[in-house]
């Protein structure tokens, strides 16, 4: 998921609160961090595996939070996160471009 707000100063700066789950991250199994914009995803919650859940990222403007002003526009971007076994495939290699140097 990807976005990319236009910049201007008119209405503020924007703030972006990242879910899981419909609740907001805290960094277990789901974290996120609004200076890049991207979750990562890290547990050893064994329970998780082969479940799916729903994961979000609201962004609103900072001035003008809805709680406060319920007319105010957000926006919301959606996915979807599926854990598995990483005991399964434990090992991951970069291949290196390879030549005959004889």
């Amino acid at each position: 998921m990807n976005f990319s707000p236009k910049d201007h100063t008119l209405c503020g700066t924007i703030s972006y609160t990242g879910n899981f789950n419909g609740t907001p991250v805290d960094g277990d199994p789901l974290d996120y961090a609004t200076d890049t914009r991207i979750f990562t995803a890290d547990s050893e919650d064994r329970d998780l595996i082969g479940k799916a859940f729903d994961y979000s990222v609201v962004a609103t403007l900072t001035s003008y939070q809805p709680s406060v002003f319920p007319t105010a526009s957000t926006v919301t971007g959606t996915g979807e996160i599926t854990f598995v076994d990483p005991c399964l495939n434990p090992f991951t290699f970069d291949s290196t471009a390879q030549n005959d140097a004889t």
